[in-house]
């Protein structure tokens, strides 16, 4: 059996998580948030190391969050497990 990968959770708020190392399609991922394994994913797809995987399911136009701040929304719903990026991804402009 293969080890779980790895992917880091910056904030409770957040609805994707940064892969400590390469992902392949399948593999399960293990999202750690403060040193403890809080969760597992399915990775739908290849996701290069330092890029997001979805934790959660990411509707159309819905907000991405990071570091518990909005880094972006979404272009078109995102799964569970898949690389979030500029391709399903766009940046905003908040205003204060």
């Amino acid at each position: 059996m293969l080890e779980n990968r790895k992917a880091i959770l910056m904030n409770t708020k957040d609805n994707v998580a940064m892969v400590l190392e390469p992902i392949k399609e399948n593999d399960r991922v293990a999202i750690i948030y403060d040193h403890e394994v809080i969760d597992y994913v399915d990775s739908q797809e290849n996701i290069d190391i330092y890029h997001k995987i979805a934790i959660k399911s990411i509707n159309y136009k819905e907000d991405v969050y990071k570091y518990g701040e909005i880094i972006g929304r979404a272009v078109k719903p995102i799964s569970i497990g898949c690389h979030v990026h500029v391709d399903n991804l766009e940046g905003v402009t908040l205003k204060k």
